[in-house]
C-alpha cells in the first residue's frame, strides 16, 4: 500500500534525528539523572510530572525549575519527545503497527510538508 510505504519512508528519515537525550544538555544534578533514567526505563508507563518530581527529591516547582535549568528542555517536553521516539522505532520495527497507523488516521500523504515541519522537523513528502 503507497500510504504505508509513504509512512515508513517519512519515520525512517524522522529516526535519522538525534535521539531525544542527545539535544539534552548532560545535566550535573544527580537527582535530574535520576530521573531521566527512571523516565528511560519506564517511558511505556504515564509519567506524570509530579511523579517525576518526586523520584527527584524536589518539589515539583523546584523539579520543573531544576530539570530546565539542567538540561535546556521541560521535562513535559523530554518525556514527550521520549514517548514519540520510542512509538516510532517500534513502528519501523513492526511493519504491521504502520498498517495499523495508517488505518487509525487516515491518508498519511494529507500531512502538509508545513505540518511535517512544525510538528517532526522534516518534510512528509
Amino acid at each position: 500500500d503507497a500510504g504505508v510505504a509513504h509512512l515508513t519512508c517519512f519515520l525512517y528519515r524522522f529516526l535519522r534525528l538525534p535521539p531525544v537525550e542527545a539535544l539534552l544538555r548532560a545535566p550535573s544534578d544527580e537527582r535530574i539523572r535520576r530521573v531521566i533514567d527512571y523516565a528511560a526505563q519506564n517511558i511505556a508507563e504515564p509519567l506524570p510530572l509530579s511523579a517525576l518530581a518526586a523520584v527527584s527529591g524536589y518539589s515539583l516547582s523546584r523539579f520543573k525549575t531544576r530539570f530546565r535549568e539542567e538540561t535546556g528542555q521541560t521535562p513535559a517536553l523530554y518525556v514527550n519527545a521520549s514517548k514519540v521516539e520510542r512509538a516510532m522505532r517500534h513502528a519501523i520495527d513492526d511493519h504491521n503497527a504502520i498498517a495499523r497507523v495508517i488505518t487509525e488516521i487516515g491518508n498519511f500523504r494529507k500531512l502538509s510538508n508545513r505540518q511535517a515541519l512544525l510538528h517532526f522537523g522534516t518534510r512528509s513528502g
